[in-house]
């Protein structure tokens, strides 16, 4: 992204009239970076979307392929990347290579990665409410 860039977020726990707001604020803009849970995989036309990203691995791959239905519409080009663990990594791919999804794996270069480990436990002490939102999340995403 660069600097100067739009970004919007857009999730289930938004009033209907904020959603529909940021979804209407996005879809004018030039250009822009749209952060959005599942809320976003189906039923809404943005216009012109060059990537999606997925930073939680899908269910099955009716999802995934939902997700990255946001981009290349009406013959436009489009890509999609899909951020896998290691656990998460084995099976996901067998069933995109099931249906033959072409798929090109992208290496993270451990000397470029950056922990937010210090910086998180920070946040989490200057806004209490913020640990107490980041322990329901992570729960939640172990269930």
């Amino acid at each position: 992204m660069r600097p100067g860039t739009s970004i919007f977020k857009l999730h289930g726990l938004m009033p209907l009239k904020k959603r529909v707001g940021v979804f209407q604020d996005y879809c004018r803009r030039e250009s822009g970076a749209l952060f959005a849970t599942d809320i976003a995989a189906r039923g809404l036309d943005f216009p012109a979307v060059d990537w999606v990203v997925q930073m939680d691995c899908p269910s099955d791959v009716q999802e995934y392929i939902h997700r990255c239905g946001r981009t290349a519409r009406y013959k436009s080009g489009g890509h999609a990347l899909l951020v896998l663990t290691s656990a998460q990594k084995e099976s996901m791919l067998k069933k995109l290579e099931e249906i033959r999804i072409p798929i090109s794996e992208i290496r993270a270069d451990p000397s470029r990665l950056t922990s937010v480990h210090k910086k998180l436990e920070f946040l989490c002490a200057k806004f209490p409410e913020l640990k107490t939102f980041a322990q329901r999340v992570s729960c939640s995403n172990m269930s």
